[in-house]
């Protein structure tokens, strides 16, 4: 019935709607404490949460998507965003890259971003710092 991915069984929301919400409650009380600290407009802006991709996915589309953790990135995307915090999705920058080059962005022994991983991510945010910086 469950799939045994990135050392989490993988359900549906219908399966387990209380692992689904308590991943709402989650994420609202997180973006709702750092909303409090980054009181200003331009606070939030300048915040920026870098989010990852299903890797394992871009490598082979055969390979399904994580229910439980594309519907966690939906919702945290979709929440901070309408807060007002710049959001790096990384998941298309990944693929065009992966697309281009064939080169995997994680240590062949864990998944943690190797250093084209890191690279491509730092490209991002000086990308993304540099586009904030024009908006007044």
């Amino acid at each position: 019935k469950n799939k045994f991915r990135n050392n989490i069984f993988d359900e549906s929301k219908e399966d387990n709607p209380e692992r689904f919400e308590d991943g709402k409650i989650a994420t609202d009380t997180f973006l709702k404490y750092i909303y409090g600290i980054r009181g200003t407009k331009k606070e939030r802006r300048n915040t920026l949460f870098i989010i990852d991709a299903d890797r394992q996915n871009i490598y082979d589309k055969d390979f399904p998507k994580s229910i439980f953790f594309e519907y966690q990135r939906n919702y945290f995307i979709k929440k901070a965003n309408l807060m007002g915090f710049t959001v790096i999705d990384m998941e298309k920058v990944f693929e065009a890259d992966f697309i281009t080059n064939s080169k995997k962005f994680e240590f062949i022994n864990d998944g943690h971003w190797n250093s084209l991983g890191h690279e491509i991510v730092k490209n991002e945010i000086v990308r993304s710092f540099n586009f904030i910086n024009t908006i007044k």
